[in-house]
């Protein structure tokens, strides 16, 4: 029974060491993995990293442009404003400008109609006058 022993002995033994050996080949593997899982982790989380940084300059980038666009619009606005505000102020000169010169046409046909009136009085102070002069004359003559 020792041959036998000594054989089952073996056996084990030889099964320990096979144990032995595929346990060395999985912490190896293992080992190998978990490198390669850090390397993969530190590759994505660098991935990431540029990802949210180049992120982050789009983002800006567009915040900058609308905040540019936004400022045109504003100076737009304010221009389009501006000149209506100077629309008006011109449809009102237009308007005094259009009541002074109805009031100028108007002193305008005053002074026609009392300039004919004087030259009127004035023909008939000239036809008196004349009237008169002929009396005198007529007078003078007797």
């Amino acid at each position: 029974m020792s041959g036998l022993k000594e054989n089952l002995n073996k056996l084990i033994e030889t099964e320990l060491k096979e144990v032995e050996v595929k346990k060395a080949e999985l912490l190896t593997e293992i080992e190998t993995l978990e490198k390669q899982s850090l390397t993969l982790k530190s590759d994505t989380d660098k991935e990431i990293a540029q990802k949210k940084a180049q992120c982050e300059i789009e983002c800006n980038e567009n915040l900058n442009t609308a905040a540019a666009l936004l400022k045109e619009a504003k100076d737009k606005n304010d221009t389009a404003n501006k000149r209506e505000e100077d629309s008006l102020a011109i449809e009102k000169q237009i308007k005094d400008l259009a009541e002074k010169t109805k009031t100028f046409k108007d002193t305008e046909k005053q002074l026609a109609a009392a300039k004919a009136s004087c030259i009127e009085r004035e023909e008939k102070a000239k036809l008196i006058i004349a009237q008169y002069e002929k009396k005198l004359e007529d007078l003078n003559k007797k």
